[in-house]
């Protein structure tokens, strides 16, 4: 698991990681949100700064960046 981690992702029947997952700076603001599916990275996944302002944002399918 990520560091600075507050909500982790649920695991699925075959123990695979499913679920948001934030990670944060220490500052308490958001560092990373991500969405797995399967053990996964799946979906949207948005990063930010240490100031809060957005840095990037990706798509991944399958653990695979879009």
């Amino acid at each position: 698991m990520k560091k600075n981690t507050k909500n982790v992702p649920s695991l699925s029947s075959d123990n695979l990681e499913d679920g948001v997952h934030i990670t944060y700076h220490e500052n308490g603001q958001k560092k990373e949100e991500e969405t797995w599916k399967d053990g996964q990275e799946n979906g949207l996944l948005t990063q930010w700064y240490k100031n809060g302002q957005m840095k990037e944002q990706g798509v991944y399918k399958k653990g695979v960046s879009w």
